[in-house]
């Protein structure tokens, strides 16, 4: 039971460092706060306040 809590905590933790790693890629002119979100495809975007877009 207690190898098995840490496979999953190993897994967990894989998991979260791997999202964490993904980084935002800026495709538009700087921005400010974010305002929209949106998806296409695979892909999500985020509207900022002052125009920028950006990417995941």
């Amino acid at each position: 039971m207690k190898k098995q809590v840490t496979v999953y905590a190993v897994l967990i933790g894989q998991i979260l460092f791997n999202i964490s790693y993904a980084g935002w890629k800026q495709t538009g002119p700087e921005g400010g706060t974010v305002r929209a979100l949106a998806v296409s495809g695979v892909n999500v975007f985020a509207g900022t306040e002052y125009g920028g877009v950006y990417m995941l």
